[in-house]
């Protein structure tokens, strides 16, 4: 799922969405377009 779905679900922005990535705390897939692609776990 993109990060607006992700942000929708967790009630979450997208910049602590990010600040998340950046933390290493989830870490979702790059598709090849170079859209982030969370999976459940990650919004879990």
């Amino acid at each position: 799922m993109l990060i607006n779905e992700v942000c929708k679900k967790c009630r979450l922005t997208k910049k602590a969405v990010e600040y998340y990535i950046e933390q290493g705390l989830i870490s979702p897939d790059i598709m090849e377009n170079g859209y982030r692609d969370f999976s459940q776990d990650d919004v879990e």
